[in-house]
This record gives structure tokens, C-alpha cells and sequence, in this order.
């Protein structure tokens, strides 16, 4: 049985992915685990697949952190620059245009 604490923890991780990650990587997180992955939607998920398998100790507290930092290193929140014209890239580091950044940042 998790601790109140970890049952927190959990809910926090479990909003973070619904933010950062498709379903569909944390339904390749519970069958890694032989965990049952069908849900309705992503509350169903937790309640019904998520939470459960937790408290029957199927996988850790920590190895959902885990998936969490994973999504977060590798997930859809990142941009790339794939292409960038040079005149471009010359403005956008440009000393002048940087400084006027920082100043009006403070």
C-alpha cells in the first residue's frame, strides 16, 4: 500500500504526464510492467490501471518518476531548430538585440 505521501507524489507525476506525454507512452509504461493498459480516458487510467498497480507494488513510485523524466527529456516540449537562415541566426544573437532583452527583463 502506498504512503499518503507517495499516493501525492504519484497524482503529482500522473498530471505532469498528462500534460507532457500521449497516452500511448504510458500505456508502453504499464505493458512493460504486464500491467493492464485499457482506459476510457486519462482519469480512468489512473484510477483504474495507474494507482492500482502501484499499490500491488507492479512498479515503483520511482520508476514512474523515471517514465516522467524520460517524457520530459525526450517528449514533445522540446523544440528543435532544424533550419535557420544565416542572416537569421546573425539577428537572433545579435549583441545589440540582446542586450535590449536584458533590459527590459531587468
Amino acid at each position: 500500500m502506498l504512503s499518503k505521501e507517495e499516493k501525492k507524489l504519484s497524482l503529482v507525476i500522473f498530471k505532469l504526464l498528462k500534460e507532457t506525454a500521449s497516452q500511448l507512452v504510458v500505456k508502453n509504461f504499464l505493458e512493460s510492467k504486464r500491467v493492464p493498459k485499457s482506459a476510457a480516458n486519462w482519469d480512468e487510467l489512473y484510477e483504474k490501471r495507474i494507482l492500482p498497480a502501484l499499490n500491488q507494488k507492479k512498479f515503483t513510485v520511482n520508476e514512474f518518476r523515471q517514465l516522467l523524466q524520460q517524457v520530459e527529456e525526450f517528449g514533445r516540449q522540446h523544440t528543435f531548430l532544424f533550419q535557420c537562415d544565416p542572416a537569421r541566426a546573425i539577428a537572433i544573437i545579435s549583441p545589440t538585440r540582446i542586450k535590449k532583452l536584458r533590459n527590459k527583463r531587468g
